[in-house]
């Protein structure tokens, strides 16, 4: 409990930083800068201050505009969200904690605008390194592997006195988005299961939750689970995600339209960065 309000604590000071806000707001402009379907808008420094944050306007329509869109325009933004998300995770070890509609908006260029930097998290390496091999331990049906690695990232004291394989069932349903090479569609009621998963398991896993650490690194990565997948879900998001997580673990080729064109433009960044180096 007390690494868990510390954590919280600590996120909810950074909100008020206007200065940090500015920061963090540059270094996610700086990771996608020219990218060809996210835009971060730049911060003005010169109407900037510890209590006023100044960025460029961007023009785009809202999340609620975009809900009547037909279901392949939902599910193209469903997948741009989904990539930033796990691809900032995943490749720079930093998540954008205050996933909600509001912070969205939606270009003439068929970007996603990304809004509102005040409470992102740096995951440290080692942490993210675990969370990496437990995310692989599980796609690849490891249960072994799978909870030795939650011993690592401290969710579990040890194996001791643990049925792996309900160890491996219980975190399986959050995810079910990702362990499968299917099309995977996003809904409440998906999100409304893995809530009581949560807080009320049933079957083989009733009571595990209570047996279960909260590592303080991972208080808001629920805010994935229920803050990014509402969204998801609100605009019925479609895809195989699976491959696109793999494409961020295991570096497989992209699957799609939009991984193709991130492929190319993360090419044309990385030699670029080389050259100024």
């Amino acid at each position: 409990t007390r690494s868990v309000i510390d954590e919280l604590r600590g996120r909810i000071i950074e909100e008020l930083d206007y200065a940090r806000e500015a920061d963090n707001t540059r270094a996610f402009c700086r990771l996608y800068d020219g990218h060809p379907f996210i835009r971060v808008p730049r911060v003005h420094a010169s109407h900037s201050t510890a209590r006023l944050l100044t960025t460029e306007f961007v023009d785009g329509r809202r999340f609620a505009d975009v809900l009547g869109d037909d279901a392949a325009a939902r599910a193209r933004f469903g997948e741009i969200i989904f990539r930033f998300v796990f691809g900032s995770i995943v490749r720079h070890g930093m998540f954008n904690g205050d996933p909600h509609p509001g912070n969205y908006l939606f270009d003439a260029d068929g970007r996603v605008v990304f809004l509102d930097f005040g409470c992102v998290k740096y995951f440290p390496d080692e942490m993210l390194r675990d969370w990496r091999a437990l995310v692989k331990a599980h796609l690849s049906g490891d249960r072994a592997a799978f909870a030795r690695q939650l011993v690592a990232l401290t969710f579990l004291p040890s194996t001791d006195g643990f049925d792996l394989d309900v160890l491996f069932d219980y975190f399986g349903y959050f995810y079910e988005p990702i362990q499968e090479d299917r099309e995977f569609v996003f809904t409440r009621e998906y999100n409304t299961r893995s809530f009581k998963q949560v807080f009320k398991p049933e079957g083989s896993a009733a009571g595990l939750s209570k047996k279960l650490n909260m590592p303080r690194d991972f208080v808001f990565v629920n805010r994935i689970q229920w803050g990014v997948h509402s969204v998801l879900a609100q605009l019925g998001a479609r895809g195989n995600f699976h491959r696109i997580e793999r494409e961020l673990l295991f570096g497989d080729a992209p699957s799609t339209e939009l991984g193709r064109a991130d492929a190319e433009w993360r090419a044309r960044y990385e030699s670029l960065r080389r050259t100024a180096v």
